[in-house]
C-alpha cells in the first residue's frame, strides 16, 4: 500500500483557482431528513468526490473555449492565405472548437482506491492513450507503446497520474456534483439552505492568507424521490481589497437517474471563465457496473500479443519498463519482447511530456481566457 499512500499525497483537484485542503465535514442542518441524507452523500468522499465504485462512466469532454466574433474575425483576415502564419494553427483549433470536433472520450472505472482511465481522440494520430493504477501495477497503454511502472513509482510516474486521477475526479465530481466538490475540497463550511421545498441554496467564504474564495451554489429538491440536483455554482477569487481576480461558474440544467448510483448524473456540465464565455462541457454518456475481476482484467497490464478488455488486440510495438533499478526497453517481434537495458534520460523526458501535456491541456483555457483580458487591457 505504500505506492497507492504515496500517490495519493500527491493528488491536487483544481476548481477554478482553488487549492486542495482537508475537507471539512459538510453536513446539512435542514428540517428535511432526506435532504440532509442526500447532501452527505453528495459532498462525501472528500478530493475523490463521491463514489462511483462499481460503475463505469463514459463521458465526453467538449473543448468550446473561443475568441469573441470580433477577434475571430480579425484572426481569420490576418491567416488568410498565410498556412505560415504563427496564428495558423490557433485558427485551425478554434474552427475544430466551432464545429464541435475538438472532444475527448473518456471512460473511468474507480473501485476502492484504484482506477483506470480510458481516453480516446478517434481523428487524432494518437487515437488513444490509457492510465492505470491497479492493485499491483501502474501502466500507461497507447497503440505504440505499453509504460510499465514499479510499486514506488520515480517522482515523474506518479506525477503523471496524479495530474490524470485529478483530471478524473474534477470531471467526473462535476458531473455527480454540479461542482460542489470543489468546495468541499477545499474546506469551505458548506451549509444548504431549503429556501422552497423544492429548491436549496448555499453560500460560503473562505479566507486565506492572501486572497480569499467566495462560492455560492443552487439547486432542485425532490422530497418524494429524495433526491437532490445541483443546478448552478460559481467560484469567485477575490484580493486582499475584495477585486475578483479569478472566477469560474458551472451550469447543470439536466440531471438523469442511473440505476445502482445513489447520485444523479448530469447530462451537461458547463464550465464558463471568468468572462461567462463557456471554456468546456462534460457530457454524460452512459453508465454500466462492472465485478471486482473485471475490474482485476481491466488493470492487469496486456502482453505482447495478448488482449486488452478495452483496446482489444495488443498493438503495441515497444515497452518500457521502469520497475527494477535500470530503465529497460523491449521491442515487440513475433509477439515476444527483445529486450535492451538503457540508461537513457528519455523515459523520463517521455514522462514528464506526458505530465506537462495534460497539465496544459486543462489549463488551455485558462490561459486564454487571461491572454484575452490581457489584450482588452492594453
Amino acid at each position: 500500500m505504500r505506492r497507492l499512500t504515496t500517490l495519493r499525497g500527491r493528488i491536487a483537484v483544481c476548481y477554478g483557482a482553488a487549492v486542495l485542503a482537508t475537507p471539512l465535514c459538510a453536513f446539512a442542518q435542514t428540517a428535511d431528513s432526506g435532504f440532509n441524507k442526500w447532501w452527505s452523500l453528495l459532498t462525501s468522499g472528500g478530493a475523490a468526490g463521491p463514489s462511483t465504485d462499481g460503475f463505469r462512466l463514459d463521458y465526453r469532454v467538449e473543448y468550446l473555449s473561443v475568441p469573441t466574433d470580433t477577434e475571430l474575425s480579425k484572426l481569420r483576415r490576418e491567416v488568410a492565405g498565410h498556412p505560415e502564419h504563427p496564428q495558423y494553427s490557433r485558427l485551425q483549433q478554434y474552427e475544430k472548437r466551432l464545429a464541435g470536433k475538438e472532444v475527448t472520450e473518456k471512460s473511468v472505472w474507480r473501485l476502492n482506491g484504484l482506477w483506470r482511465i480510458s481516453q480516446s481522440w478517434p481523428e487524432s494520430p494518437l487515437p488513444y492513450w490509457d492510465f492505470v493504477w491497479g492493485s499491483s501495477s501502474a501502466w500507461q497503454l497507447t497503440p505504440a507503446r505499453l509504460t510499465l511502472f514499479s510499486e514506488d513509482a520515480s517522482s515523474e510516474a506518479g506525477d503523471t497520474h496524479a495530474r490524470n486521477s485529478g483530471s478524473m475526479n474534477y470531471e467526473v465530481g462535476l458531473l455527480l456534483t454540479g461542482g460542489v466538490m470543489g468546495a468541499v475540497a477545499n474546506s469551505m463550511d458548506l451549509r444548504p439552505v431549503l429556501d422552497r421545498p423544492d429548491h436549496w441554496t448555499v453560500a460560503a467564504t473562505l479566507v486565506r492568507d492572501q486572497d480569499s474564495i467566495r462560492y455560492s451554489a443552487e439547486g432542485d429538491w425532490d422530497a418524494a424521490a429524495a433526491r437532490g440536483t445541483v443546478t448552478a455554482s460559481s467560484f469567485e477569487v477575490l484580493d486582499r481589497a475584495g477585486r475578483v481576480t479569478a472566477a469560474s461558474t458551472c451550469s447543470a440544467p439536466g440531471w438523469e437517474t442511473v440505476s445502482g448510483l445513489d447520485l444523479a448524473v448530469a447530462r451537461r456540465a458547463i464550465v464558463s471563465g471568468m468572462d461567462g464565455r463557456p471554456d468546456r462541457a462534460i457530457v454524460f454518456v452512459a453508465a454500466a457496473p462492472f465485478t471486482a475481476r473485471e475490474f482485476e482484467e481491466l488493470t492487469t497490464p496486456p502482453s505482447a500479443g495478448g488482449n486488452d478488455p478495452v483496446r482489444g488486440a495488443a498493438s503495441f510495438t515497444s515497452v518500457l519498463d521502469l520497475r527494477g533499478p535500470e530503465q529497460r526497453e523491449a521491442s515487440v517481434l513475433n509477439n515476444t519482447l527483445q529486450w535492451n537495458t538503457t540508461t537513457s534520460d528519455a523515459p523520463r523526458r517521455i514522462l514528464q511530456w506526458s505530465g506537462w501535456a495534460l497539465l496544459a491541456f486543462l489549463a488551455l483555457t485558462f490561459v486564454l481566457i487571461r491572454a484575452r483580458r490581457a489584450a482588452r487591457a492594453s
